[in-house]
C-alpha cells in the first residue's frame, strides 16, 4: 500500500466520524493541512483533555496501583533511622540484604589499602614500625606520637582510626573499624583481640548493618583474644582479661573478665 493510498484511507475516517453537530473534518488539502468546521463538543473535550469522573477515578486508581507496585521499591528511603538506647552515637546504615551499605569509590579504597598492606607491610619486620605508620598515615589514619602497629595486625578501615602516642596493636589484633576507633596514650590491644564496631540489626527485615565507635583510654589493657563489642569505651587504667567479651563500658581501674565481662577488683590507678 502506498503513501497516497493510506492518506486517503485516513481522510475518509476522518471525515466519516459523527458528532453533535455532523462530521468533524470535511476535506482535505494538498500540502498536508486541511480545512474543517469547528470540531465537535465532545472531539474539543477530548483535545483539551477534560475527562469525566469515571475517567478521572480509574485513571486515579491505575495511577495508584503503578505507584504502589511499579514505583515503591524506587521511592523507599535507602537508610533507615533506628536509635538503640544502648549503642551511643549509633549509625544506621543501608537497610538492604543484597545491596552494599558502601559507596562504589570506599570499596575501590578498601581494596587498594588491602593490596598495599599485603604488599608493603605484612611482610615487614617489628623494627620497621615507622614504614607502616608511613602507610597508615597515606590511608588516613590520625596518628599522634609513635604508636606501634604489628605487621600482622589487621586494620578494616584505616581513615577510621586514631592512634595516640605508644599506643599498641599487637600480633592479629584486629580493628574492625567500620565505626571510629580511638586508641589513646599507652593503651595495648593484646595478640588476636578484636574491636568490632559492626553489627546487624535482627529485628528488621533488612538486617541493616550498624556501626557505633569504641574507645580505648589511656594506659588501658585490653587481653589476648578478648572481644569488645561496638559503642563502648575502656576506662583509663582499666584491664579486659584474656577472651574476655565485653559488652558494657568498663569503667577507670576496673578489671574484668569472663563473658560476658564482670568486674573482679578494681585496682588503684
Amino acid at each position: 500500500m502506498n503513501c497516497a493510498m493510506v492518506l486517503r484511507v485516513s481522510r475518509w475516517i476522518v471525515a466519516a466520524a459523527p458528532g453533535k453537530h455532523g462530521t468533524g473534518v470535511r476535506r482535505w488539502t494538498v500540502g498536508h493541512s486541511f480545512t474543517s468546521k469547528r470540531p465537535s463538543t465532545p472531539l474539543r473535550a477530548r483535545l483539551r483533555g477534560r475527562r469525566s469522573p469515571k475517567e478521572k477515578a480509574a485513571m486515579q486508581a491505575v495511577g495508584a496501583r503503578i505507584r504502589d507496585t511499579v514505583l515503591a521499591p524506587f521511592t523507599r528511603p535507602p537508610f533507615i533511622v533506628n536509635p538503640c538506647d544502648y549503642f551511643p552515637a549509633m549509625t544506621t546504615l543501608r537497610n538492604s540484604t543484597s545491596l552494599s551499605p558502601w559507596p562504589f569509590s570506599f570499596r575501590v579504597k578498601l581494596l587498594l589499602w588491602e593490596v598495599c598492606w599485603a604488599v608493603f607491610c605484612r611482610w615487614t619486620p617489628k623494627p620497621c614500625n615507622r614504614w607502616r605508620l608511613f602507610w597508615l598515615r597515606g590511608f588516613g589514619t590520625r596518628i599522634t606520637g609513635r604508636p606501634f602497629v604489628h605487621q600482622r595486625a589487621r586494620i578494616a578501615v584505616p581513615w577510621h582510626v586514631t592512634l595516640f602516642d605508644r599506643a599498641c596493636v599487637g600480633d592479629r589484633a584486629n580493628l574492625y573499624s567500620l565505626g571510629e576507633i580511638t586508641l589513646k596514650e599507652g593503651c595495648i590491644v593484646a595478640q588476636e583481640a578484636y574491636l568490632c564496631t559492626g553489627y546487624h540489626d535482627l529485628s528488621l527485615p533488612g538486617k541493616p548493618l550498624i556501626t557505633a565507635p569504641i574507645v580505648v583510654e589511656e594506659d588501658a589493657f585490653v587481653g589476648a583474644r578478648a572481644f569488645v563489642l561496638m559503642g563502648l569505651r575502656i576506662g583509663r587504667g582499666a584491664v579486659v582479661g584474656a577472651c574476655a567479651v565485653v559488652a558494657r563500658e568498663v569503667g577507670p581501674g576496673k578489671t574484668v573478665t569472663g563473658n560476658p565481662a564482670r568486674e573482679v577488683r578494681r585496682h588503684q590507678e
